[in-house]
């Protein structure tokens, strides 16, 4: 998987950040399986409200990686958030 940011925190966390807002299930099912399997606990996924993903049949709610929902737009400050929980 290729993040589309990577995002340091000022005391060296760094965290993976993921934009999900594309709506195709064979997409979404694969981008679940990668972060799925990414042995990697920095992901934050930003998962579009709009998506379908009872349709795709997936869960992000079985995955490890941190989810923040938009409609529209993402919030950097939604996003920031979640850097500053440990």
């Amino acid at each position: 998987m290729i993040p589309d940011f990577r995002l340091v925190h000022p005391d060296g966390r760094d965290y993976l950040l993921e934009i999900v807002g594309y709506w195709r299930p064979e997409y979404l099912r694969k981008k679940f399986y990668q972060v799925q399997n990414a042995d990697n606990n920095n992901i934050i996924l930003a998962v579009s409200e709009r998506l379908n993903l009872d349709k795709a049949g997936v869960d992000f709610n079985d995955t490890p990686a941190k989810i923040v929902w938009f409609k529209d737009k993402l919030n950097p400050k939604n996003v920031l958030s979640l850097l500053e929980e440990k």
